[in-house]
Protein backbone atom coordinates (compact mmCIF):
# COMPACT_ATOMS: atom_id res chain seq x y z
CA UNK A 1 0.00 0.00 0.00
CA UNK A 2 1.68 3.43 -0.87
CA UNK A 3 2.34 5.57 1.91
CA UNK A 4 0.04 8.68 1.83
CA UNK A 5 1.82 12.23 1.57
CA UNK A 6 0.86 12.89 5.33
CA UNK A 7 3.20 10.21 6.28
CA UNK A 8 5.81 11.37 4.00
CA UNK A 9 5.89 14.33 5.12
CA UNK A 10 6.05 13.18 8.70
CA UNK A 11 9.11 11.07 7.88
CA UNK A 12 10.58 13.83 6.14
CA UNK A 13 10.06 16.48 9.10
CA UNK A 14 11.24 13.80 11.44
CA UNK A 15 14.37 12.58 10.34
CA UNK A 16 15.16 16.69 9.16
CA UNK A 17 13.79 17.61 12.62
CA UNK A 18 16.04 15.60 14.49
CA UNK A 19 19.64 15.83 12.33
CA UNK A 20 19.49 19.57 12.95
CA UNK A 21 18.37 19.56 15.96
CA UNK A 22 20.95 17.26 17.01
CA UNK A 23 23.67 19.33 15.22
CA UNK A 24 22.65 22.49 16.93
CA UNK A 25 22.48 20.69 20.45
CA UNK A 26 25.80 18.98 20.06
CA UNK A 27 27.90 22.24 18.59
CA UNK A 28 27.00 24.10 21.10
CA UNK A 29 27.51 21.65 23.81
CA UNK A 30 31.02 21.34 22.29
CA UNK A 31 31.51 25.70 21.99
CA UNK A 32 30.24 25.41 25.97
CA UNK A 33 32.99 22.64 26.84
CA UNK A 34 31.15 20.60 28.28
CA UNK A 35 30.41 16.46 27.18
CA UNK A 36 29.25 16.28 23.92
CA UNK A 37 25.30 14.89 23.49
CA UNK A 38 27.16 10.82 22.93
CA UNK A 39 29.62 11.17 25.62
CA UNK A 40 26.21 12.75 27.46
CA UNK A 41 24.06 9.66 27.10
CA UNK A 42 26.99 7.40 28.08
CA UNK A 43 27.59 8.72 31.34
CA UNK A 44 23.01 9.55 31.71
CA UNK A 45 23.05 5.17 30.94
CA UNK A 46 25.67 4.68 33.67
CA UNK A 47 24.48 6.71 36.27
CA UNK A 48 20.85 5.31 36.13
CA UNK A 49 22.44 1.85 36.00
CA UNK A 50 22.13 -0.19 39.15
CA UNK A 51 26.02 0.39 41.30
CA UNK A 52 26.70 3.24 37.94
CA UNK A 53 28.06 0.54 36.01
CA UNK A 54 26.77 -1.66 32.56
CA UNK A 55 28.65 -4.45 30.52
CA UNK A 56 29.45 -3.34 27.53
CA UNK A 57 26.91 -4.86 25.39
CA UNK A 58 24.59 -3.64 27.83
CA UNK A 59 26.06 -0.09 27.58
CA UNK A 60 25.75 -0.39 23.49
CA UNK A 61 22.04 -0.79 23.64
CA UNK A 62 21.80 1.46 26.25
CA UNK A 63 23.77 4.01 24.08
CA UNK A 64 22.66 2.96 20.61
CA UNK A 65 25.74 2.23 19.13
CA UNK A 66 27.28 -0.68 17.76
CA UNK A 67 30.04 -2.54 19.15
CA UNK A 68 32.80 -0.52 17.69
CA UNK A 69 31.28 2.82 18.27
CA UNK A 70 30.58 1.77 22.04
CA UNK A 71 34.41 0.56 22.38
CA UNK A 72 35.73 3.88 20.98
CA UNK A 73 33.22 6.10 23.03
CA UNK A 74 34.06 4.04 26.49
CA UNK A 75 37.97 4.74 25.37
CA UNK A 76 37.42 8.20 24.87
CA UNK A 77 35.50 8.22 28.83
CA UNK A 78 38.53 6.61 30.10
CA UNK A 79 40.84 8.69 28.94
CA UNK A 80 38.82 11.56 30.31
CA UNK A 81 38.23 9.48 34.02
CA UNK A 82 34.83 9.63 33.10
CA UNK A 83 34.58 5.77 33.49
CA UNK A 84 36.92 3.06 34.34
CA UNK A 85 36.43 -0.72 32.84
CA UNK A 86 36.45 -4.14 35.50
CA UNK A 87 36.40 -7.23 34.95
CA UNK A 88 33.15 -9.14 35.19
CA UNK A 89 33.80 -11.83 38.06
CA UNK A 90 31.13 -14.75 36.63
CA UNK A 91 32.30 -14.32 33.17
CA UNK A 92 36.13 -13.28 32.34
CA UNK A 93 35.16 -12.13 29.14
CA UNK A 94 32.65 -9.69 29.89
CA UNK A 95 33.98 -6.02 31.01
CA UNK A 96 31.95 -3.50 33.48
CA UNK A 97 31.99 -0.20 32.12
CA UNK A 98 31.93 1.80 35.75
CA UNK A 99 30.39 5.42 36.31
CA UNK A 100 33.40 7.09 37.68
CA UNK A 101 33.06 10.63 40.09
CA UNK A 102 34.37 12.23 37.44
CA UNK A 103 31.67 11.16 34.78
CA UNK A 104 29.02 12.32 37.56
CA UNK A 105 30.42 15.98 37.41
CA UNK A 106 30.72 16.13 33.77
CA UNK A 107 26.73 14.81 32.87
CA UNK A 108 25.77 17.27 35.47
CA UNK A 109 27.52 19.70 34.00
CA UNK A 110 26.40 19.27 30.82
CA UNK A 111 23.17 18.76 31.61
CA UNK A 112 23.26 22.34 32.41
CA UNK A 113 23.52 23.56 28.95
CA UNK A 114 21.94 20.70 27.45
CA UNK A 115 18.66 21.29 29.49
CA UNK A 116 18.55 25.17 27.98
CA UNK A 117 19.51 23.94 24.69
CA UNK A 118 16.33 21.73 24.51
CA UNK A 119 14.24 24.53 26.07
CA UNK A 120 15.26 26.85 23.44
CA UNK A 121 15.34 24.87 20.09
CA UNK A 122 12.63 22.41 21.05
CA UNK A 123 10.31 22.28 24.13
CA UNK A 124 9.49 26.23 23.50
CA UNK A 125 8.08 25.92 20.58
CA UNK A 126 5.70 23.28 21.49
CA UNK A 127 2.74 23.29 23.25
CA UNK A 128 2.37 20.97 26.56
CA UNK A 129 -0.58 19.17 24.09
CA UNK A 130 1.91 18.63 21.41
CA UNK A 131 4.58 17.30 23.11
CA UNK A 132 2.38 14.74 24.72
CA UNK A 133 1.18 13.83 21.09
CA UNK A 134 4.88 13.98 19.87
CA UNK A 135 5.80 12.03 23.10
CA UNK A 136 3.11 9.35 22.65
CA UNK A 137 3.32 8.62 18.82
CA UNK A 138 7.39 8.63 18.76
CA UNK A 139 7.06 6.05 21.75
CA UNK A 140 4.93 3.95 19.42
CA UNK A 141 7.81 3.73 16.81
CA UNK A 142 10.80 2.70 19.26
CA UNK A 143 11.80 -0.16 20.57
CA UNK A 144 11.04 -0.35 24.50
CA UNK A 145 14.96 -1.50 25.46
CA UNK A 146 15.65 1.81 23.23
CA UNK A 147 13.76 3.97 25.91
CA UNK A 148 15.13 2.78 29.03
CA UNK A 149 16.82 5.37 30.74
CA UNK A 150 15.09 8.00 28.41
CA UNK A 151 11.42 8.24 30.16
CA UNK A 152 10.86 11.32 32.00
Amino acid sequence: MPLSQSKKNAWVAFLVSNLVLQRKIDDALRRAGVAPLEMYDLLLSLEEAPDHRLRMRELGETVLLTPSGITRLVDRAEKLGYVKREGCPNDRRSLFTVLQPEGIKARKEAWKVYEQLIDEHFASKLSDDEAEKISSSLSRLADDKALIGFQA
